[in-house]
Order: structure tokens, then C-alpha cells, then sequence
């Protein structure tokens, strides 16, 4: 996705926009070490109770939301690691479901690397078009937490924080 095509969709008020090589990584930290106190296997993650607990810990509050989440990967990674469901061409995008307490969740997945732009780039890019959509109210983001550049680059964005 370019920054022209984003510019044209239309969005939610509600954002997630996830790193999601990095989520799965994370997730996997989190099953080894489980698995190893508990002495017994942690299923993978459920991709859909994970999106609703980003969106309560961004400050969503229960009711009929519509939040769409934006996942981005490395091209080469055709899953979601450690998270059911977790094929991002087969299962995850263009796909959405409907939480009870919190509404309708709409999933995409962008791949980044090789001929496209790198991962970074296309969050601060997808950011900053964000900012600028007078509809979108919340954009929640789970970025890479160990790439200090991107994360100073986030902190300085114009309009992050409103």
C-alpha cells in the first residue's frame, strides 16, 4: 500500500497498527517461558482476544466500535507466528470479527520488504496519513519495542499524543 491508497480509504475511528513480526515474537518469548514454569504446552495465541486487548488497553471502552486492524510483516513471512489464526493471506486479511462487548474488528495484512518500502517507513508513513483523516479518533500502535530509532521516530511525529 502506498501512501496515495491510503490516503483514499476510508477509516475507522479506532486504529491498531501492529508490527506483526514482532507480536509473534513476543508471543513466543512469552509461551517458551510459560511452558517451561508451568511444565506444560501454551496453545497459540488467539489473534481476535489479542486485538480486543489492544484496544482495552488503548482506552477503548465497551460498545459498537468499529476497529480496524493494520498488520504489517516482512514479505517473507507469509504467517503470523504463534497465533491462530495466523496465515496473513488465507486467514487474516480482508477478514473481520465481531467481539460482543467491543464491536466489529476489520483485518489487514501489508506485507513490507524486498520491492516495497520497509516496515518502518511504511508505519510512519501509514501514521502520519492517519493523522491526517479527521475521522480516525484512536490510533493504537504496536511497534517494534527494541528498535529505539523507530520509536523515537514515532515520539516525534507530529500529531502523535493528541
Amino acid at each position: 500500500m502506498n501512501v496515495q491508497e491510503a490516503q483514499n480509504i476510508r477509516w475507522s475511528k479506532n486504529i491498531i497498527i501492529a508490527d506483526g513480526d514482532y507480536i509473534g515474537r513476543v508471543a513466543f518469548d512469552l509461551i517458551v517461558n510459560f511452558e517451561r514454569m508451568l511444565n506444560r504446552r501454551i496453545p497459540a495465541v488467539d489473534f481476535s482476544q489479542w486485538a480486543v486487548d489492544i484496544a482495552l488497553d488503548g482506552r477503548l471502552k465497551p460498545g459498537r466500535h468499529e476497529t480496524q486492524v493494520v498488520l504489517l510483516h516482512d514479505r517473507k513471512n507469509p504467517k503470523l507466528e504463534n497465533f491462530s489464526p495466523a496465515d496473513y493471506d488465507n486467514e487474516l486479511n480482508g477478514q473481520a470479527f465481531q467481539d460482543p462487548q467491543m464491536g466489529e474488528f476489520i483485518i489487514n495484512a501489508i506485507p513490507t520488504g524486498e520491492e516495497a518500502s520497509n516496515k518502518e517507513d511504511v508505519l510512519l508513513d501509514l501514521l502520519k496519513t492517519l493523522l491526517s483523516h479527521e475521522e480516525v479518533r484512536r490510533i493504537m500502535i504496536v511497534p517494534d519495542g527494541e528498535d529505539g530509532q523507530l520509536l523515537g521516530s514515532l515520539r516525534s511525529t507530529p500529531g502523535c499524543g493528541r
